[in-house]
C-alpha cells in the first residue's frame, strides 16, 4: 500500500474503524470460545487489553504513522514474571543432541533447563513464534506426560 493510501485511511478514520472491528472480532471470539466461567472471561478480556494496549504503543505511541514497526518493547501479557523463567529463546535454549528444542512446562520442576514453570496456574495459554527464519519451521510436537516419566527427561 503507497505511503499516501496509508496516510488518507488514518486521516479518514477508516484505518480506525478497521482496528475497531478486528478488536470487536476478537472480543466476540472470547465469548464464543471461552469457558461459561467469568474468571475465564474476564482474563480472555484482560489478554486481548494487553495486547490491544502493547500493539497500540509500538505502532502509534513509537513510529512514523506512514512506517511499519516491529514492537520495540516486550509487553506483559501472560505469566511474565521475575522469580520464574516464563521464556525460552536462542540464547536460553539448551539444544538436543540432534538440534531439537525440548521444553517442558510444569508446576513442579522437572530438572529440564528448558523448564517453564506455570506458577501453580492449570490452565494458560503458550505463544510460540520463530523470529527470522529462513523457511517456515515444521509443526511443533507436543505431548502431555506425567511429572516423573522416563520419558520426560530422554
Amino acid at each position: 500500500m503507497p505511503d499516501d493510501t496509508k496516510i488518507a485511511r488514518l486521516s479518514s478514520g477508516e484505518a480506525w474503524h478497521d482496528f475497531c472491528d478486528r478488536l470487536r472480532d476478537a472480543g466476540d471470539q472470547i465469548l464464543a470460545a471461552a469457558p461459561d466461567d467469568d474468571f475465564d472471561r474476564a482474563e480472555g478480556f484482560r489478554y486481548l487489553a494487553r495486547l490491544t494496549s502493547h500493539f497500540l504503543r509500538s505502532t502509534i505511541d513509537e513510529s512514523d504513522p506512514a512506517m511499519a514497526l516491529l514492537a520495540s518493547s516486550s509487553p506483559k501479557i501472560g505469566l511474565d514474571d521475575l522469580h520464574r523463567q516464563t521464556h525460552v529463546n536462542h540464547e536460553t535454549a539448551a539444544i538436543e543432541d540432534d538440534g531439537t528444542i525440548r521444553i517442558l512446562v510444569s508446576a513442579k520442576d522437572p530438572g529440564h533447563p528448558n523448564w517453564l514453570d506455570t506458577a501453580g496456574h492449570r490452565r494458560g495459554a503458550l505463544a510460540l513464534r520463530w523470529l527470522g527464519a529462513d523457511a517456515t519451521p515444521s509443526q511443533p510436537r507436543r505431548s502431555v506426560l506425567k511429572l516423573g516419566s522416563p520419558a520426560l527427561l530422554s
